[in-house]
């Protein structure tokens, strides 16, 4: 299903991003095995929204085995952008929490994001020319007393 206001023509494959209005949808697996003459059912159901109006989205997703996702980006103004996002597993008793920020630059992009285990993690993208990038990347993982750091090399787009 879908409400609110449609997707432009030619907008690609993510209405989302593109325009105003929400979607929603959903999907059904049904997977069945008979090991050793037993009948075996194993039924996944899942449900998506999305809310944008081209400042704010709103992402939320579950499973019917019990994990909600809830996903929200800010895009306070066309250089700078934040988001947070949220997940709980019911079976596991487990949830994760994310918060992140996205700078554009004239010829570079800077972006990070902290969760709560206290892990870290920072990239900066140099756009040397087009169709030619630099990456350089890290993280720093408090729990664990790790710290990975990391470049690359982007061509094409």
């Amino acid at each position: 299903c879908a409400w609110g206001t449609p997707a432009a023509p030619g907008a690609g494959a993510d209405p989302g991003r593109s325009a105003e209005g929400s979607l929603c949808g959903g999907a059904q697996l049904m997977h069945m095995t008979t090991p050793r003459g037993d009948k075996q059912t194993m039924w996944t159901a899942k449900a998506r929204a999305l809310w944008n109006d081209n400042r704010d989205s709103l992402l939320v997703s579950g499973i019917s085995r019990g994990t909600l996702s809830v996903g929200y980006h800010r895009k306070v103004d066309e250089q700078v952008g934040l988001g947070t996002a949220f997940t709980y597993n019911h079976s596991a008793k487990e949830s994760q929490v994310e918060v992140g920020y996205d700078f554009m630059l004239r010829q570079s992009r800077v972006q990070g994001k902290i969760n709560h285990q206290g892990t870290i993690s920072a990239s900066l993208t140099e756009m040397v020319s087009p169709g030619f990038s630099l990456i350089f990347s890290a993280q720093i993982d408090h729990s664990q007393g790790k710290m990975l750091f990391g470049t690359g090399i982007r061509m094409g787009q």
